[in-house]
């Protein structure tokens, strides 16, 4: 099934909305998607992926602290508030594009234009403001970050092969993971395999998905124990996930995913800053849009080639082996 195929009807009613969401498959997520000729597993990292998370985590969200919401308010903020990424994402847009910034122009020149609450619950999602007063737009906020500190950590893991001693106490506390438990290392380890070792991308994406909803239901029971229900409790569960975010997950994973598997620095000094600097690429939001990270790549290659600096492709493939090869010590699956 088409994952788009999830999002709200009246969005899915729109062609144009159908192929900007299509083109996230290909966008980068966790890490980036360009895969190799023989090995499909970077397609796990998709941006889309992360979508369809949040979009099945939001329910979880407003039960758990007893919300009432208006679905389709917190559904189209899900569903459209990344559509404007750039190819690479982060890694491409950092210096260049405020990706937030420019949500709300780009939505309202879309025919699939949202109502002005959904544009608000954007607004919201984008900048990690807890402190809002509607409820639907808390729960968009929290079932992205939430979902994404979740995922963040399982992909990290089971993807990346890092050991989850390495991210410390307090974030594996707060998605339930103890990294004495041999039952819950051999099951992580397990997943490992089931993409690292047997390719099956497929089923490694359908058991991330289980895992993600059992570790993210785990965090908003603890959050609501803690906290307490309601909009407040909800709130200072999302405020406590900021700070580990903030504080461990971006300073230490953070480097690991962008700069060691998605190289990063290479990516900056051999593909994209030549071609900014000989005006082959453009600032212009909509010149990106056009770009999936595949079909980047080889622009990126093809005029690398023209200007006679020719670069190698496999630059553009994640290195999945970063982690045991540069961070042995931190290796969960020898």
């Amino acid at each position: 099934m088409n994952p788009a195929l999830l999002a709200p009807a009246r969005l899915c009613a729109d062609e144009a909305f159908t192929v900007a969401v299509g083109r996230l498959t290909g966008i980068t997520g966790f890490a980036s998607t360009v895969c190799a000729d023989d090995d499909r597993r970077p397609s796990v990292f998709s941006r889309l992926h992360h979508i369809v998370r949040v979009a099945q985590t939001w329910e979880l969200v407003a039960s758990e602290f007893g919300l009432d919401v208006d679905p389709e308010v917190v559904c189209e903020a899900i569903w459209l508030h990344d559509l404007n990424r750039w190819p690479f994402a982060h890694n491409l847009e950092r210096e260049r594009y405020n990706q937030a910034a420019d949500a709300r122009r780009y939505l309202t020149q879309r025919s699939f234009l949202p109502a002005e609450r959904v544009l608000r619950a954007i607004d919201d999602l984008h900048a990690w403001n807890w402190k809002t007063d509607d409820a639907s737009c808390l729960v968009a906020v929290a079932a992205d970050r939430v979902a994404g500190i979740v995922e963040d950590l399982l992909v990290a893991i089971c993807g990346l092969n890092l050991a989850p001693a390495y991210l410390g106490d307090s974030v594996l506390e707060l998605v339930g993971v103890d990294a004495e438990d041999r039952r819950t290392a051999d099951h992580l380890a397990a997943l490992h395999r089931l993409l690292n070792r047997d390719g099956d991308v497929a089923g490694f994406t359908r058991s991330l998905g289980e895992e993600h909803r059992e570790r993210v239901t785990l965090l908003l029971r603890r959050g609501r124990t803690l906290y307490g229900t309601g909009m407040g409790g909800l709130s200072a569960t999302i405020e406590n996930v900021h700070s580990i975010r903030n504080g461990v997950i971006g300073p230490r994973l953070f480097p690991i995913n962008n700069d060691g598997v998605s190289r990063r620095p290479a990516l900056e000094q051999l593909a994209f800053q030549p071609a900014f600097a000989a005006g082959e690429l453009t600032l212009e939001p909509e010149d990106m849009l056009q770009h999936d990270d595949t079909t980047m790549a080889r622009l990126c290659v093809s005029l690398a080639e023209a200007r006679e600096s020719p670069i190698n492709p496999g630059i553009f493939v994640p290195d999945l082996d970063f982690v045991p090869r540069e961070m042995s010590e931190w290796a969960f699956v020898l």
